[in-house]
């Protein structure tokens, strides 16, 4: 009797090194097996892997992620099978299953099913991959505003470019119907989604706007496609208690996402970006502006609505673009505790910012956002050397304690966790009592197998907002078998539009 405990854990260090596995999985191959298992098999980039799978399943006996799984093989056996049942009548199982597949596929009757809601998103997904002329021709016969935006979301998405000129049709049909500026913001974000740098030039051409920097689902699908950032957690609180200052953090996180890049900055490029960083606010655009555009930061400039807020735009895409390839930075400024470079780690500039935080009547946006992401700074440097930063961290929780924002409050009882044994014990009962995110939010600081958290915490992954993507991202952390079987589920049952998210923070999750 092979011990299944070891092949599940083969399977999942072949899922997170992608290297090539000789191993017969039969044993963990059921109808029955569980999520995860299924899960790590339509994770496999081998196909040898995924064909154990389709081999000994029946599709017609296979829950929706164990059909997922079968599709994934991609053999011959399972094209056929997939016209059959398109054949007969069984397109809409077929369009979610292959959506949360990831595999494109165009056929007459996945086509009609844009014309139906119950599985417009799973179609729009395939086909804008693999069919966009047809998706553009079914756009210019569209005359449902919400069916088309929620077509080209899965265009943006999917990064359709073929379908860009489809934006500028609805957006001459949104002006001809006078529909509600938030469906023509959405329109914009979405357009940002897809060619962010050909937005940013409409934005400065006064063509497009940034109002969609309020429209959460629009906010998490950039993230998604662009890069999640530092500012997920932060966005996640604030979300979470409906803070106002929710839009400007968007704001900031779209642009360190946008600016994040897919290449490593050479040694030259480098040293402009920390150039960059060191720029004083309130500088003169002529000091910094041309750094920033030579770095391909266009689209942070673009967003900011005014200069000085420009300027922190452009220097946070610096700073996550610095950090994402592992490259030590001295910080945002006014942002002490976000440099990753250990030189530049003051805690007396810290001390500076708290003490004069501590001395205002009254907060504006930009500094409780400041707040909240110092204290998830401060937190990771807590839970990195605790000997070093406790003191630090326990100054900024009693100032902060009893703070009016809602945010600020969060952000100390997430902080207060890796300080405070009898803090941590608190979060944990709110928890088995009601299924406040507050609650998760604070408590996942702990990376532990805990039920009521990893239940509140797949829960309000379902949203799908930037709160959906951080407590995804959070059970990735959290890196449990509990936690892996939630996402394992998420990928199964959650938003369509978000199973790429899922099925990467599953990978992430297992490659801990």
């Amino acid at each position: 009797m092979t011990d299944t405990k070891a092949l599940l854990d083969t399977l999942k260090h072949h899922v997170a090194t992608g290297e090539p596995v000789d191993a017969d999985f039969g044993e963990l191959i059921a109808e029955d097996a569980p999520d995860l298992v299924a899960a790590l098999f339509a994770s496999s980039t081998d196909e040898s892997v995924r064909g154990q799978w389709a081999k000994k399943i029946d599709f017609e006996k296979a829950d929706a992620l164990g059909k997922v799984a079968w599709v994934a093989s991609e053999s011959e056996a399972v094209e056929e099978r997939i016209d059959e049942m398109l054949d007969s009548g069984e397109a809409g199982t077929v369009a979610e299953t292959l959506a949360r597949a990831g595999i494109a596929w165009d056929s007459d009757q996945i086509e009609a099913l844009l014309d139906h809601d119950a599985n417009r998103r799973a179609a729009a997904l395939l086909l804008a991959v693999a069919n966009p002329d047809q998706v553009a021709a079914w756009l210019e016969d569209c005359e449902v505003v919400e069916d088309a935006l929620e077509v080209l979301r899965a265009a943006a998405l999917d990064l359709s470019e073929e379908l860009a000129e489809s934006f500028r049709v609805w957006e001459e049909a949104l002006e001809e119907l006078d529909e509600d500026e938030l469906e023509k913001a959405r329109l914009d974000g979405l357009y940002a989604v897809l060619e962010p740098s050909d937005y940013a030039r409409r934005v400065l051409a006064g063509d497009s706007g940034i109002g969609w920097l309020g429209d959460m689902p629009v906010v998490a699908d950039f993230l998604q496609v662009h890069g999640p950032t530092q500012w997920l957690e932060v966005l996640g609180m604030l979300e979470a208690v409906e803070d106002p200052s929710l839009e400007l953090a968007a704001l900031l996180a779209v642009s360190a996402a946008a600016g994040a890049g897919f290449e490593a900055p050479d040694d030259e490029e480098a040293q402009q970006l920390l150039d960059l960083l060191a720029v004083e606010p309130g500088a003169k655009t002529e000091v910094w502006e041309p750094i920033a555009t030579a770095q391909g930061l266009g689209f942070a400039i673009a967003v900011a609505p005014d200069d000085e807020l420009a300027l922190l735009c452009a220097q946070v895409a610096a700073h996550e673009r610095l950090t994402l390839f592992d490259i030590h930075s001295a910080g945002i400024p006014g942002l002490p505790l976000s440099a990753t470079a250990e030189q530049h780690l003051n805690l007396e500039t810290s001390r500076a910012l708290l003490d004069g935080i501590a001395e205002m009547d009254e907060m504006a946006d930009a500094t409780v956002v400041a707040v909240v992401r110092t204290m998830c700074d401060l937190r990771r440097l807590v839970m990195h050397d605790h000997e070093r930063f406790a003191e630090h961290a326990e100054a900024w929780v009693e100032e902060f304690l009893d703070n009016s924002s809602a945010a600020i409050r969060l952000a100390v009882r997430q902080l207060l966790v890796p300080l405070d044994h009898e803090a941590a014990r608190r979060e944990a009962e709110l928890l088995e009592r009601t299924d406040a995110i507050e609650a998760a939010l604070a408590f996942s600081a702990n990376s532990i197998e805990e039920e009521a958290l990893i239940a509140a915490l797949e829960e309000h992954a379902r949203l799908e907002g930037p709160l959906g993507l951080d407590c995804a991202r959070r059970l990735a952390m959290n890196g449990s078998d509990d936690a892996l079987a939630a996402l394992a589920r998420l990928w199964k049952t959650g938003s369509v539009f978000r199973v790429a998210f899922y099925r990467d923070c599953l990978v992430e999750a297992v490659s801990r």
